[in-house]
C-alpha cells in the first residue's frame, strides 16, 4: 500500500457561480434542484448501508453498478472518519497490512486474473472494436489507407471481434455521430485496460484487507459501522440474463476471501417490470447462490407484494434474511418511475419531475460522469449527447463530472479539500471512487 497520495484540486463552487453551455437562470435553476435530488438520493444511500453494517455488526460491501447506479458510490466519507481518535485509526492501518501480508500468502492469483480478463472483456472489448471500427470508418471517408491493428491490441480480446484481414468487423457501419466527449480512441482504451491490469491483484488484496480487519474492529466495538464503496460494470442490464456469469464468478471468488460477506448492489433501471438483473438474480439463485432481488429486483408482486412496499422495507428485510442471503439488490432511492424523465429533464426543463422524483434520469449519460473513473465503464455510446461536458470557472475549465462529485460530497459530507487519507486514496483508485 502506498505512503503517499496527491489531492487533485476541483472547484466546488455551485452551478450559478460558474459557466456552463451559456444556460439561462431558469435552467440553471433545475440542475441546482437537480443535483439537491441527487443529494438526498445519496444520503439514502449512505443511511441504508450505515444502518445496515451497524445492525448486523458486519462490513458492507456496496457495490454501484455502472453507468446509472454508480453515483451512489460517492455517497462514502473516508474510512479513517470512522474512528474515534487517530491512534486507533493507525492501530487500524498497522492491522490492514498485517492482513495483506496475510492474505497474499494463500492468494488464489490464477483465480483473480482470470476474474480480471472476463472483467476486461466484457468492459472494454467492444469499447475497442468500435474505436478501430470508428479510426477506419473515418480513413475511408478521407481517402486515406490505415494499416490493420493486430487482432490481440495489448491482448485485451480474442480474433472473433475482427474481421480477417481487414481489421474491422464484416458488419461494421457508421454508428453515427457524437459528441466529442463519448469518442474514444484505441489507445485511450488501451490505456484504461492497462491500468486496470496494473492495479487489479493489489486492489483485490487491499478489498479483502479492508473488510477482514474492518469486521475485527466491529466487532471489538470500536467502531460501531464500516461501509466499503465499490463503482464497476458488476452486470451488463443490455445483455439481459447472458451477463449473469461474471456476478456468479466475483461473488463466488469474494465468499472464498470474506467470511459471510454483507453485499449491497445498487442498480437503476427504467422498467417497470422484469428488469435484466432480476431475471439474472433469479437464475443465479437457482443455482444456489445467497441472492436476493428488493423492489423491482425481487419476486415481490409474485408473493403479493408491492415493489414500492418492498423496498421501503429493504432495512427488515437485508437483517432478516442475512446471512442466508449476502447479495441484496436494490434501487438507491425508491421504486418512483418517471417514463419521460429524459423530456422532463433535458428538454422541458418541468420541476413537476420533481414530484415523482425517478432516480434512474442518469441512465446512459456520459457528460455526469466526465472526468472520474466512472467513465471508461460507461457502455457504448450509441446516440449523441448534446450537453457540455465542461464547467468553467473563471478561465479554466473543469470535468462536468468531476464537479458534480465534488459538489455532491461537499453537500452531503461537507467534504472541501477531497480525499486525504492515503488508504482510502489507493482503496479509492481502485474501486473506481475518485
Amino acid at each position: 500500500m502506498s505512503k503517499t497520495a496527491a489531492v487533485p484540486e476541483k472547484p466546488v463552487e455551485p452551478l450559478r457561480r460558474l459557466y456552463w453551455e451559456g444556460a439561462g437562470s431558469r435552467k440553471v435553476a433545475f440542475w441546482e434542484r437537480l443535483i439537491a435530488a441527487q443529494a438526498e438520493e445519496l444520503a439514502e444511500v449512505r443511511r441504508l448501508a450505515g444502518e445496515v453494517s451497524r445492525r448486523t455488526g458486519r462490513v458492507v460491501l456496496s457495490w454501484h453498478n455502472a453507468s446509472a447506479g454508480a453515483v451512489g458510490g460517492w455517497a462514502f466519507e473516508e474510512i479513517s472518519a470512522r474512528f474515534e481518535s487517530p491512534a486507533r485509526y493507525n492501530r487500524f492501518v498497522l492491522g490492514l497490512r498485517e492482513e495483506a501480508a496475510k492474505i497474499r500468502k494463500s492468494f488464489d492469483f490464477s483465480s483473480a486474473v482470470e476474474l480480471f480478463d472476463l472483467r476486461c472483456d466484457r468492459i472494454f472489448s467492444q469499447k475497442m472494436v468500435r474505436a478501430v471500427e470508428h479510426r477506419q470508418i473515418c480513413a475511408n471517408f478521407a481517402g486515406l489507407t490505415l494499416r490493420s491493428p493486430s487482432p490481440h491490441p495489448g491482448g485485451w480480446a480474442s480474433p472473433r471481434h475482427f474481421s480477417r484481414g481487414s481489421g474491422i468487423r464484416e458488419e461494421a457501419e457508421w454508428p453515427g455521430a457524437l459528441s466529442p466527449h463519448q469518442i474514444l480512441s484505441a489507445e485511450q482504451v488501451r490505456a484504461w485496460i492497462d491500468k486496470a491490469r496494473e492495479v487489479w491483484i493489489d486492489g483485490l488484496v487491499l478489498f479483502f484487507a479492508l473488510a477482514n480487519q474492518g469486521r475485527r474492529f466491529l466487532e471489538s466495538g470500536t467502531i460501531d459501522s464500516l461501509v466499503l464503496p465499490w463503482i464497476d460494470k458488476f452486470f451488463i442490464s443490455s445483455r439481459r440474463q447472458t451477463d449473469g456469469i461474471y456476478l456468479e464468478r466475483l461473488l463466488r471468488f469474494v465468499s472464498s476471501n470474506i467470511e459471510q460477506p454483507l453485499i449491497l448492489l445498487w442498480e437503476e433501471t427504467v422498467r417497470r417490470e422484469a428488469p435484466s438483473l432480476g431475471l439474472a438474480l433469479e437464475d443465479l439463485a437457482g443455482r444456489g447462490l445467497p441472492v436476493r432481488g428488493i423492489g423491482i429486483f425481487g419476486p415481490g408482486k409474485q408473493e403479493g407484494v408491492s415493489h414500492e412496499s418492498e423496498r421501503a422495507g429493504a432495512l427488515r428485510i437485508i437483517t432478516d434474511e442475512y446471512p442466508g442471503k449476502t447479495l441484496f439488490a436494490l434501487r438507491p432511492l425508491n421504486e418512483n418511475h418517471c417514463p419521460d424523465a429524459f423530456r422532463r429533464v433535458f428538454k422541458d426543463l418541468d420541476t413537476r419531475f420533481f414530484l415523482n422524483y425517478d432516480s434512474s434520469w442518469k441512465d446512459n449519460l456520459a457528460f455526469i460522469y466526465s472526468g472520474t473513473q466512472v467513465f471508461p465503464l460507461l457502455s457504448e455510446q450509441r446516440e449523441m449527447e448534446c450537453v457540455s461536458p465542461w464547467v468553467c470557472a473563471g478561465p479554466k475549465r473543469f470535468a462536468f463530472g468531476a464537479w458534480l462529485r465534488r459538489m455532491l460530497r461537499r453537500t452531503l459530507l461537507g467534504e472541501l479539500d477531497g480525499m486525504s487519507c492515503p488508504v482510502f486514496l489507493e482503496y479509492g483508485a481502485w474501486a473506481n471512487l475518485l
